[in-house]
């Protein structure tokens, strides 16, 4: 029949190579910002000769360590017996909780402490419980799988939000509930009413291609940490915590990550306040190298989440209340959630007069959550999506009509109360089933559909509201000039990971300057140059890093000023520098850009809808999109 012929066709067999287009608009006058252009590191990545944490040369008397880990969830720890570890031959020393000279702690305030070592109990398998140094990397992971570690207290973990709902145990509230209007009756007033549940798996990892990577080495004055982080000044603190030193004692330095994604935020604190620890002891440099399993072994992943919701709306779709409870699982802490701006968030493209929102934050025995690209507020979109579709599918219309009649209009107020003096939704959804021939493409669909058993299609447009920020944190930077050839050298806040944050600062210093593009190099951030700085994440370093660039080029040109109006007509930047240096011009110059310093660009939303098609083998479950 022909209804069940596709069924033979392999899904897999049907996909193409990916790929991508990106239309914008570039301005001749603004060149090399806005031109396209490889990153200035591209070739050498290719060939392999860009150094990362882990191809930096070997020191003398080099150590390597491998963290002890938990084998249970949730038990008291009762005894651990090294002796068999130590004698294995290049072992050079094993560090447990007692061996930490100052906190036991890997997470400065206002975090919440989280433990470097476990000390007297274990709260998730994984967790590390000490670290084996010995002369190879090899020989350490040898030693750390023999180290015998007794419990006691052995009890069932809580590994759900379910598990943790039933033993009633949560997080401490970082949230009132938002409530807006009286829900209440706005439900029970409505034509139509619904209820359900949707949960959103948490399995996804940061897959960065370069694992957590950190080498510790004590010096005559402090520490010297070349790390894997997105943030220095955290690593900083964390281990002088850990040390009990002055946070002058310990230097960080990053040239660049092999991916990042959020799991380079805070994670990174364990292995450098480990390695520091045994630095500490051995007078040794200690490197530690977590590969991909391992990272998946000791971090945690994107929290899985739960909602339960009740809906009242009318016969067109157009929502009147919602009640919301949002569960959520960062983990044994919630360092690493940021459900505490759902509520900017949630809401997206849809204005509903009344809602009643409950955030619970589970406490589970599982790793912490790491920071997530997309973090997991962005659950809350996909919370609000599934209760639209809902709403669709219980009206039998088509869902883009549903989101359509509910989006937000010019003068609108967000649910946290964000005024909206401008919404494109409207017009870009418009624009966007033209261009995607949507509605073309649709009755392709259900022909399609009433033909084939087995295989399936379905087409969706989904819009955005973003609200974005660069009210965040501190970046600076410095950028100096060579009086030999007027090269100019750069060293910024924020940390290259793959988005080309270097490529966007060295455009910028030639625009800003006039000078040719090759005879600008960045530097390694470091927190000398770049102290008491924010991370890189939440899209806005790199903008925030141009912003320091630019401004620091400015001040930079005002003081070259006085030398100009001496030069002949016709001089080159060179030569200005030359004359500049020879009259004692200081050469150099630094800005930092901070919070309230950005007031024309502090605040605004980004709307954005896409159009999916997707396939489906209703037999096997794979997918093409």
């Amino acid at each position: 029949k022909q209804e069940i012929k596709s069924a033979i066709d392999n899904v897999i067999d049907l996909r193409t190579a990916s790929k991508s287009e990106q239309i914008f608009e570039t301005k001749s006058n603004l060149h090399p910002v806005t031109k396209p252009m490889p990153k200035i590191n591209a070739y050498s990545q290719t060939s392999g000769e860009t150094k990362y944490v882990d191809d930096l040369s070997i020191l003398s008397h080099q150590t390597h360590g491998a963290f002890i880990l938990s084998t249970l969830a949730r038990a008291k720890i009762e005894s651990i017996d090294i002796e068999a570890a130590l004698n294995v031959p290049g072992v050079v020393g094993i560090y447990l909780a007692k061996d930490i000279p100052g906190e036991n702690n890997v997470m400065p305030k206002p975090f919440v402490v989280e433990e470097l070592f476990a000390d007297k109990e274990v709260v998730y398998c994984g967790q590390p419980i000490g670290l084996v140094v010995a002369e190879s990397h090899e020989i350490a992971k040898k030693a750390s799988h023999m180290v015998k570690i007794s419990y006691a207290d052995i009890q069932k973990p809580i590994l759900s939000i379910h598990d943790a709902i039933r033993e009633n145990s949560f997080h401490p509230k970082t949230t009132e509930d938002l409530v807006k209007g009286d829900v209440v009756s706005a439900i029970e007033n409505s034509e139509h009413k619904i209820t359900g549940e949707f949960e959103i798996d948490g399995s996804q990892f940061n897959f960065y291609l370069e694992g957590i990577i950190g080498n510790v080495e004590p010096t005559e004055d402090g520490y010297k940490l070349e790390i894997t982080t997105q943030w220095i000044d955290n690593v900083q603190r964390c281990v002088s915590m850990v040390l009990g030193v002055p946070t002058g004692c310990v230097d960080v330095q990053v040239k660049q990550l092999g991916g990042g994604f959020g799991g380079k935020i805070t994670r990174p604190n364990l292995i450098a306040s480990a390695g520091a620890v045994a630095a500490h002891h051995l007078r040794r440099p200690v490197k530690i190298h977590l590969d991909l399993n391992d990272c998946m072994d000791i971090m945690g992943k994107r929290p899985t989440w739960f909602a339960k919701y009740k809906v009242g709306f009318d016969k067109n779709g157009k929502l009147n209340g919602i009640d919301y409870d949002w569960y959520s699982n960062p983990g044994f802490t919630a360092n690493g959630s940021f459900a505490f701006l759902c509520y900017d968030f949630f809401d997206s493209a849809y204005k509903c007069p009344n809602y009643h929102i409950r955030q619970h934050l589970t406490k589970t025995n599982q790793a912490a959550s790491p920071e997530l690209r997309s973090p997991d507020f962005s659950a809350s979109f996909i919370v609000n999506e599934n209760v639209i579709q809902h709403v669709a599918n219980y009206l039998n219309k088509d869902s883009i009509e549903v989101r359509e009649i509910n989006f937000f209009q010019k003068g609108d107020k967000t649910a946290s109360g964000h005024s909206l003096p401008y919404i494109e939704i409207d017009r870009i959804v418009n624009e966007l089933k033209e261009t995607s021939e949507y509605y073309k493409r649709k009755a392709e669909i259900e022909q399609f559909n009433s033909l084939n058993k087995f295989k399936k299609r379905g087409i969706s447009i989904i819009p955005m509201r973003y609200p974005m920020t660069y009210n965040l944190g501190y970046y600076n930077a410095l950028v100096s000039v060579k009086h030999h050839d007027g090269s100019v050298t750069v060293s910024h806040g924020g940390i290259e990971m793959g988005q080309g944050i270097h490529t966007k600062v060295a455009q910028c210093v030639s625009y800003e300057l006039g000078v040719p593009l090759e005879m600008v190099s960045v530097k390694s951030t470091n927190n000398l140059v770049n102290p008491n700085l924010f991370w890189t994440g939440a899209s806005v370093t790199s903008e925030l890093c141009c912003k320091s660039v630019l401004e620091a080029c400015k001040i930079l040109k005002e003081k070259l000023e006085p030398y100009r109006k001496d030069m002949p007509e016709s001089y080159t930047w060179s030569e200005l520098i030359a004359k500049a240096f020879s009259l004692n011009a200081d050469l150099s110059a630094m800005y930092l850009q901070r919070p309230g310093k950005f007031d024309e660009l502090m605040t605004y939303d980004i709307d954005a809808a896409a159009c999916s098609e997707v396939l489906i083998d209703t037999l096997t479950g794979e997918t093409q999109i």
